[in-house]
């Protein structure tokens, strides 16, 4: 089986996260791995979110992946999202890129070194729940010492011959702003508005973004080579202030009771991604001393 062939197998099986169910398709790299007369072990979570490893006794470089996905909404497509489809030189759904195409190219690359005659000491990990932030996935893992440490190569997608080396911090944040209600026709006189409150936070992360963080030297050229990257390849403007700078996402934002009354209650997701530099306690301090 290709690349392109098993990528589409593992687009049909779905493993939209939330709400992460993963069985269906470790299941099925399970049984591909069997076919390569390869043992592994399943480790099983609440709600089907299960991770595969490996077990060789002696492997000297770990593959990772992760089988998850974020939802997709289908009337926005131009292909079905789950349909796998190979089209024009592409594989059509959601997670092509990110990324059970990556898995399947670690998987066919293990499957050429075998049918070739070679041994490959590696060990593969395919979690759960990276979208999520991993708790049940590569942290898991982690806390229960399955993997060792070693060199690792993580299959996400990056553009053809840029290697990424790092990634800039990530902290999410589950927000609930209150307010005091009142009548509509009295705002702003009258009442506090959570969901103003969570607007508010909004216009301070964007002080917080106007801000570049130093770096050290020996770091500089990766920065420029990333906003090289960024503006040859993707054609996005500003790829050093994207690398340098705290970069935020309202991922998802719901509140208030009525249109005509002033809301006393917002929820708010924040997907923050931290540069080098910017220190996590004194963001997290600045976030919550603002709000």
């Amino acid at each position: 089986m290709n690349v392109a062939h098993l990528t589409s197998s593992l687009v049909r099986i779905e493993s939209e996260n939330p709400p992460g169910r993963t069985a269906d398709v470790v299941e099925f790299i399970g049984e591909f791995l069997d076919s390569l007369g390869v043992k592994y072990r399943i480790i099983s979570h609440p709600g089907g979110r299960d991770n595969l490893i490996t077990t060789d006794p002696d492997p000297q470089i770990l593959l990772c992946g992760h089988v998850d996905v974020v939802p997709a909404i289908p009337d926005d497509w131009t292909h079905d999202p789950y349909g796998g489809e190979i089209a024009d030189g592409y594989v059509w759904g959601r997670g092509a890129t990110d990324m059970k195409g990556g898995c399947a190219a670690l998987l066919v690359a293990y499957q050429d070194i075998i049918e070739s005659g070679g041994e490959p000491k590696a060990q593969f990990a395919f979690v759960c729940d990276e979208e999520t932030g991993g708790p049940y996935g590569i942290r898991s893992l982690l806390e229960k010492n399955l993997l060792l440490p070693r060199e690792c190569l993580i299959a996400e997608p990056t553009p053809p011959m840029n290697p990424a080396v790092g990634q800039k911090g990530i902290y999410r944040i589950d927000l609930s702003f209150r307010g005091e209600p009142g009548h509509s026709s009295l705002y702003p006189v009258v009442g506090k508005s959570a969901v103003m409150a969570a607007f508010d936070l909004l216009g301070y992360l964007r002080e917080i973004h106007a801000h570049s963080f130093p770096i050290d030297e020996d770091l500089q050229p990766l920065v420029e080579e990333a906003a090289r990257a960024f503006h040859e390849i993707f054609g996005i403007e500003g790829g050093y202030e994207i690398a340098t700078r705290v970069m935020f996402n309202p991922g998802r934002i719901e509140g208030g009771e009525k249109a005509n009354i002033v809301a006393e209650q917002c929820r708010m997701e924040l997907d923050i991604r931290v540069p080098w530099g910017c220190l996590l306690d004194d963001l997290r301090k600045s976030i919550a001393d603002h709000a």
